[in-house]
This record gives C-alpha cells, sequence and structure tokens, in this order.
C-alpha cells in the first residue's frame, strides 16, 4: 500500500469500519512509514479534541434574530412578491408551451393551406371556361368544317352545287 492509499483510509482504520485485508494493509504500512504514523496520530488528536469540545451558548436575542432574519430570507422578491407562486408556475407553463410550439413550427413549417370549400366550385368554373375559350377558334371556324367533304361554301356556290 502506498501513503495516498493509507491517508485516505486513516479515518475509516480509526473509526474501525475496514475489513481484515484493508486493516492489515494499512498496520503494514504505518510500521513502516513514519509520515503516516504522523498522519495517524494528528488524526487521533483532532478526534480527542472534537469530543472534549463544548459549542457556547448563544448570546440572548439569538433565536429572536434568526426566526427575523429566516422570515426577510422566505418573503419573496421582485415579481413573485405581487404574484401567486401558482401564477408564476402558470406564467413559466405558458412560456414553455410557446416555445414548444414556436420550435415546432421553427422544424415544421406549415404546407400551403388547402383550397376553401366554397372556391372549389369556382375553379372548376374556371377550368370549364378556359376549355371553351380553347375551343372557341374551332367554333369560330365551325362552318368550314361542316362542308369538310365538300369543300367551302363558295366553291360549292361556283360548282354549281348547292
Amino acid at each position: 500500500m502506498d501513503c495516498r492509499a493509507c491517508r485516505e483510509r486513516i479515518r475509516e482504520y480509526l473509526r474501525d469500519r475496514l475489513g481484515g485485508e484493508e486493516k492489515n494493509a494499512i498496520e503494514a504500512h504505518l510500521e513502516l512509514c513514519p509520515a503516516c504514523r504522523q498522519e495517524l496520530a494528528a488524526e487521533k488528536s483532532l478526534d480527542r479534541l472534537l469530543v472534549q469540545w463544548q459549542a457556547p451558548e448563544p448570546r440572548p436575542g439569538f433565536q429572536t434574530r434568526l426566526e427575523a432574519a429566516l422570515g426577510e430570507a422566505r418573503r419573496p422578491a421582485g415579481p413573485s412578491a405581487w404574484l401567486a407562486p401558482w401564477a408564476l408556475r402558470l406564467l413559466y407553463a405558458g412560456l414553455l408551451a410557446a416555445a414548444i410550439v414556436g420550435g415546432v413550427r421553427w422544424l415544421h413549417p406549415p404546407l400551403a393551406p388547402a383550397p376553401l370549400p366554397e372556391t372549389k366550385g369556382l375553379e372548376v368554373a374556371m377550368a370549364q371556361d378556359l376549355d371553351l375559350l380553347q375551343n372557341l377558334d374551332l367554333l369560330e371556324n365551325l362552318d368550314l368544317l361542316e362542308y369538310w367533304d365538300e369543300g367551302s361554301p363558295e366553291d360549292q356556290a361556283g360548282n354549281g352545287r348547292t
């Protein structure tokens, strides 16, 4: 055993809290190491002093001064002086909820909104109007298409087919 390990375990050795092997190892080290024996003697003398020591009696009025100081320490300061503790908890919970919602919205931005139900009919009507506009050219030339096989009305008048 080295000096560092011995000094770490001296308190337990003095209180007889070590097992047989550790206790034997410390005793063997103490026989060979005068510095650790001196450390053991210092710990023993400290233990004797602590056993003999008497705590001083408090001065008169100590209890009153202590209770007043504790009362001051318990009195809330700042916003908690006018807010009840439950209100602060509610405020903190609201701030936490807002932070969570903001974080979720930041991580997952909203998708494009779905069309409103009243605009679906309008979209269908616009699509039908677009189809009509595309077919308008065809409708304007419908009279030409009627005589496609026979030729145009002017050709028919010239050929004598009426």
